[in-house]
């Protein structure tokens, strides 16, 4: 059933697939035409931009075989250079570059249904834009006669801008990936976890939770300092925290934004709660701080910080505070009083930039 599943959605890709397509590349709001034109033996791509006054640009020569079908599929921010055959195929996904006015390559798939036996079935893919490699071939063990499907591989390599111009020579390199030779590219030397490199870049805290969310593959890192009163406590006892938000890259995580004041230190939540911290929620694109300060009277507090496509970047959105009195009742239960802060309160307030004193203002 899963090889006829695979077979049924091939068969829907060249549906789906032409070799003539209409879309607009440079997001000028006019349609821009890309096609596969022959030379000769070989085949070119030929696009046009309307942002260039309908100028022409072609693609290098590309070998051209009959067993193989070459066609063209829209993809999210740009297409696809497509070349199927029998039982696989490999993509070649191109995006605009506004600074090159160019097409510039950001992705390559690669899949096989293998044999029979489905030795050799498998699929990997390539992001030029992060260098992870990830790929995954099963093969035979003929003394055991078994399939054997190895874990995911992946690496991280380093890669130049490639543009469509001159992209051809891509094709032959990752089929020599994809054979084995690991060396066809050069490889990038990466933290092993997470956790080793904030051990590395954060010699004097410890790891306290972290999470990931969907945006750019970020985590959202919480740490406590080792050395009390530090980095901002108010009490001497207390721990500092520092909240930081870690992305992948090629070289393997980078900081993108750090604050010492948005959670209160190991001891600040009071004689009746201690530490205040009570965690991280992400959703979507937003991500909130939960902690709990008081005694008679808790103060549930969140601090909600939203991620701003455009400016790839997160804010300020919203303080939240839920108080509960234990000695005042309202309808037979404790009294609680909600108050909530948003940025026509605080104004534009980026990660980086938070204070703690802005729950408090006026």
């Amino acid at each position: 059933m899963k090889k006829i599943a695979l077979l049924l959605i091939a068969n829907l890709t060249l549906l789906l697939a032409t070799a003539d397509l209409q879309i607009d590349l440079d997001h000028d709001g006019k349609l821009d035409e890309v096609s596969i034109k022959k030379d000769g033996k070989h085949k070119r791509i030929v696009y046009s931009l309307s942002s260039l006054n309908g100028k022409t640009f072609k693609s290098d020569a590309l070998e051209s075989f009959s067993s193989q079908i070459q066609h063209l599929r829209e993809s999210k921010n740009g297409f696809k250079y497509v070349e199927t055959f029998m039982r696989g195929g490999v993509a070649f996904q191109f995006r605009y570059e506004k600074r090159s006015k160019k097409m510039q390559l950001i992705g390559m798939e690669h899949h096989e249904f293998g044999n029979a036996g489905h030795d050799g079935r498998g699929e990997s893919s390539v992001n030029l834009l992060t260098g992870k490699y990830i790929a995954q071939w099963a093969y035979v063990d003929y003394e055991k006669d078994k399939l054997i499907t190895p874990p995911q591989t992946v690496r991280y390599y380093k890669f130049d801008k490639i543009y469509l111009d001159n992209f051809a020579f891509m094709i032959d390199k990752y089929y020599a990936l994809d054979n084995g030779k690991k060396d066809v590219f050069i490889l990038k030397k990466r933290s092993a976890t997470i956790k080793i490199f904030l051990a590395k870049k954060f010699p004097n805290y410890k790891l306290l939770e972290y999470k990931n969310t969907k945006i750019n593959q970020t985590k959202v890192v919480v740490l406590e300092s080792k050395k009390k009163g530090e980095p901002y406590s108010e009490l001497d006892d207390g721990f500092g925290r520092k909240v930081v938000l870690v992305e992948n890259d090629a070289d393997g995580f980078k900081i993108i934004a750090q604050n010492n004041q948005i959670l209160g230190c190991s001891t600040c939540g009071g004689a009746g709660v201690g530490d205040p911290y009570r965690g991280i929620t992400v959703k979507g694109k937003y991500l909130s701080f939960e902690e709990l300060y008081g005694g008679c009277v808790k103060d549930f507090q969140v601090t909600t910080f939203k991620y701003n496509e455009k400016k790839k970047r997160w804010y300020l959105h919203k303080l939240g505070v839920e108080s509960t009195y234990c000695n005042e009742e309202e309808n037979g239960e404790p009294k609680m009083k909600r108050s909530i802060k948003t940025v026509k309160s605080f104004g534009v307030v980026e990660f980086s930039e938070f204070k703690d004193g802005l729950r408090w203002e006026e």
